[in-house]
């Protein structure tokens, strides 16, 4: 027989294909056919139905906690150009109990969609010198960045890019206060414009602060050597 697990993603997969089925009647049809269910078809069975029995908000808000730090870590890894692939080590610095205990029970998770290599929880978890950060409900994670990254390549690079965006704002400024465009242009492309430089604005602001962070850091291997 199955085991409990394997009954759990038999139904969770059967009922998400009774979901579907109105919208990919095919495809589902033929992945229903192979599993272990009863019934003729997916057509003639009954679409599934809300059971507020069925709502488990410990199970909700363990998977937020865990999703909560998976969008965390990947936020970092943006902010601060690492690779994707790139091992990375973990901190996690909480008070809350329940909070830890629910991340350590479900470290797996985060470790393979996170691509974290060591992670460690709790409330005595200190911040090392060289690293980046970001604040969640209760909880503030943590990447460490020694070694993990070329500081003063990182700076050339960011500096580079920072006077590229500074020249596209000035562009976009000196556009949206032409009266002549303003007053001859359609809406949409004025609305586009004003995006375009709101999105150029809060990139220069993630990059001002990744700049601090790796200044911060060649500060300290300064200091060290």
């Amino acid at each position: 027989g199955r085991t409990a697990t394997q009954n759990v993603m038999v139904h969770v997969l059967e009922t998400s294909l009774r979901l579907l089925h109105p919208f990919m009647p095919f495809i589902t049809e033929e992945i229903w056919q192979q599993l272990p269910v009863e019934g003729k078809s997916i057509m003639i069975s009954p679409f599934p139905t809300y059971a507020a029995s069925r709502q488990d908000a410990d199970a909700e808000n363990t998977l937020r906690i865990v999703m909560d730090i998976i969008v965390g870590v990947r936020n970092i890894r943006g902010e601060m150009n690492l690779s994707p692939a790139l091992l990375l080590d973990l901190l996690v610095k909480t008070n809350d109990l329940k909070k830890e205990a629910a991340i350590n029970q479900h470290s797996l998770y985060i470790k393979e969609l996170g691509k974290i290599g060591r992670l460690t929880v709790g409330k005595d978890v200190t911040k090392p010198p060289v690293s980046a950060s970001s604040v969640l409900d209760g909880m503030d994670i943590i990447i460490p960045l020694e070694g993990v990254m070329n500081f003063a390549d990182e700076k050339s690079r960011v500096e580079k890019e920072l006077k590229k965006i500074e020249k596209d704002i000035i562009f976009l400024d000196n556009k949206l206060s032409n009266q002549e465009f303003v007053k001859n242009a359609p809406p949409d492309i004025i609305e586009k414009d004003e995006q375009k430089k709101q999105a150029l604005v809060e990139k220069q602001t993630r990059l001002f602060a990744h700049l601090r962070t790796i200044d911060q850091a060649l500060n300290i291997k300064s200091l060290q050597q």
